[in-house]
């Protein structure tokens, strides 16, 4: 579980588990949520299963409100 702070964008993480659930909800109830794992789009609450290879791999988290787009990357490694 990672809580999010509006003034950083990247974060790091180790999953202990193959897969994990994939959630995301904005501050503002009107901003848009969209996340890809390794340039993979993952539905919100969805599930995803961890690249076993010991190498980082980017969750991302896209927020737009209005015009404002903010993007948020979790690198997980998962070892292999």
């Amino acid at each position: 579980t990672f809580s999010i702070k509006p003034t950083t964008y990247t974060y790091s993480g180790t999953a202990s588990a193959t897969t994990g659930k994939v959630e995301a909800t904005p501050a503002q109830a009107d901003a848009s949520v969209s996340i890809d794992y390794n340039g993979v789009n993952v539905r919100n609450g969805g599930t995803v299963t961890w690249q076993a290879d010991g190498t980082a791999h980017p969750l991302t988290v896209t927020v737009q409100q209005g015009n404002a787009v903010r993007v948020y990357t979790v690198n997980v490694t998962k070892a292999s």
